[in-house]
């Protein structure tokens, strides 16, 4: 049975990389095309890209299901996702409903298929061994916000290796959003890291199923200065922590 198992996951994973490889090299030149032009449409951009997200998503059998979607607020907002596998990009994607970029590691502009995607508008790289460099990237992520799109930070920075425990917030994400007098909206993905769990090809625990978002509520932070900062990061993970229990 552990042979099957270990079997299965590999035959899985293996469908997954040429599902993903594929999609991505049909949909890419029609979205570098568009976003090339003078008068680039973001809504087209992003539509365009989310029906690439959910096409690999169906074809690899794996089902979103969004839980109290209605909590998303009026753009822009910053969104807090936990981070447990490399699909919570993905599904970032198919489920986030507004226009967006994502804050990350700059190592992910310099991979295959998604890199592309990454170096025409939706990544804002971060050089985490520069604090230059992070300072930069958080000013466009600012010039971004005032511009009304939102902004998805993943607040560990990295996938722990000890998911779904989380592991302690950065204080990048929140700081911004004080700043900016903006909403944050904590994110659970409760299920990512059982469909695609980091670790070695042959041996992390794969597999198609249900992939369970939550968003929860807003949080507020009009009235917050920096010294908030550390309550702010309690309060969204412990938002994030109970969306593991919703049914």
């Amino acid at each position: 049975m552990h042979l099957l198992r270990r079997i299965f996951i590999v035959l899985w994973k293996s469908w997954f990389i040429i599902v993903f490889a594929t999609i991505s090299s049909i949909f890419f030149p029609v979205f570098s095309y568009f976003f090339g032009q003078k008068h680039r449409n973001l809504d087209l951009l992003g539509w365009w890209v989310r029906l690439a997200c959910k096409t690999i998503c169906v074809l690899s059998g794996l089902i979103w299901r969004i839980h109290n979607k209605n909590n998303f607020p009026k753009p822009p907002y910053i969104i807090t996702p936990n981070h447990t596998s490399y699909l919570d990009i993905l599904i970032s994607v198919v489920v986030f409903p507004h226009d967006f970029a994502f804050m990350g590691k700059a190592e992910l502009v310099n991979w295959p298929f998604i890199g592309p995607f990454f170096k025409h508008g939706i990544y804002i790289p971060v050089n985490r061994s520069s604090l230059s460099d992070s300072h930069r990237a958080f000013v466009k992520a600012g010039i971004e916000l005032d511009k009304g799109r939102c902004i998805v930070i993943f607040p560990e920075a990295t996938i722990p290796k000890h998911v779904p425990r989380l592991r302690s917030f950065k204080n990048g994400a929140f700081k911004l959003a004080i700043e900016k007098h903006l909403p944050i909206v904590p994110v659970t993905f409760a299920d990512n890291y059982r469909r695609l769990q980091n670790g070695g090809f042959l041996k992390a625990p794969a597999s198609p199923g249900r992939v369970k978002v939550v968003i929860h509520p807003p949080e507020d932070t009009h009235l917050l200065g920096e010294t908030d900062i550390e309550t702010l990061k309690e309060r969204v993970k412990s938002q994030i922590e109970k969306g593991f229990d919703e049914s």
